[in-house]
């Protein structure tokens, strides 16, 4: 599918939990937020989407903040629930070769830690 949609985002002034989690929650927040929105904009709901990150421990942060979005609007749920041909997908960067969506979203994840400092690894 064609589309002429452009989709512009604002970076996310998160912070990369290197230590503990290995995630970015304020990113994977933005994440759903920008699904919940896709979904629930009128016309745009016919495009499909997927989101890729960068390690599964951020993927599986995004599963979960989208199922509780999920659980606390009815509408997502709905929409989400439809069952597409191509439907949403949330899948670590190892495990999306061949996938197409109209719409992709990465979460990159890595970023400044609590203090600031940014590793190059």
């Amino acid at each position: 599918m064609t589309s002429d949609v452009a989709v512009r985002f604002q970076p996310v002034a998160g912070v990369y939990d290197r230590g503990a989690t290995r995630t970015n929650r304020a990113e994977a927040e933005a994440i759903v937020d920008a699904i919940e929105k896709h979904y629930l904009k009128q016309g745009s709901a016919g495009l499909t989407m997927g989101v890729v990150t960068f390690n599964q421990t951020q993927q599986n942060l995004i599963a979960t903040l989208l199922e509780a979005r999920r659980r606390s609007n009815g509408q997502l749920d709905k929409v989400l629930a439809h069952k597409v041909p191509e439907e949403l997908f949330i899948k670590n960067l190892e495990n999306v070769q061949g996938d197409e969506r109209d719409i992709i979203l990465f979460s990159i994840t890595y970023g400044p830690d609590a203090a600031g400092r940014q590793y190059l690894n």
